[in-house]
């Protein structure tokens, strides 16, 4: 994933479809009068941070931060968020803007993942004019939940799903251990780690 990012105003947009190739062609695109530059993001939309004084965000721009022990959390206000590094745990090492699409409740008939429990949970309408959706799990029992934009996200990326069963064979569960693994996932998608091939 591709964004640019303004440099005065912290603005930040999804190219959505770009690749590497593209950057030139994005940033002679860009409105003239400020300075613009692109950042590429890991293969689930995370940007990553190396520490600086100066919140990379507008003030009160919804973001995900994810931290060096591997916890992940929500800001609506990124400009209190402390984003030097100390050299310790509660630096943040990446973040993820979240735009007003990514606020909408999931469609109606949609499938998607309800965070507070992980289950997977099937969009059979909308109530409270658009404020909460309501939904039904997997199981068939019939049983009937609510939850608002922010309790649901998509169904699990390759790379989580990756992550995940990885996690599960080496029997390991703590966030610090998922973050490695993801990032030995990206150096295997990225080609800088062989894949390796399966015996025959």
């Amino acid at each position: 994933m591709i964004y640019t990012v303004n440099t005065r105003t912290k603005e930040h947009k999804v190219m959505k479809n770009a690749t590497d190739a593209d950057a030139g062609k994005i940033l002679m695109g860009m409105p003239s009068g400020d300075t613009w530059r692109v950042v590429k993001a890991n293969h689930d939309g995370w940007l990553p941070w190396h520490g600086a004084e100066e919140c990379p965000l507008p003030a009160m721009h919804t973001a995900r931060i994810l931290l060096r022990n591997g916890w992940q959390g929500t800001t609506d206000n990124p400009q209190f968020v402390r984003w030097t590094h100390m050299s310790d745990d509660s630096d943040i090492i990446a973040y993820r803007p979240i735009f007003e699409e990514d606020q909408k409740l999931p469609a109606v008939g949609s499938v998607c993942l309800y965070k507070p429990t992980g289950k997977t949970a099937h969009i059979v309408a909308h109530h409270m004019d658009g404020e909460q959706a309501i939904w039904c799990g997997s199981d068939g029992g019939g049983e009937l939940f609510y939850g608002t934009a922010y309790d649901f996200r998509p169904l699990n990326s390759p790379r989580e799903e990756w992550v995940d069963a990885a996690l599960k064979i080496g029997g390991a569960t703590s966030k610090a251990h998922a973050h490695r693994l993801g990032k030995l996932y990206d150096a295997m998608i990225d080609g800088k780690l062989p894949i390796p091939e399966a015996k025959q």
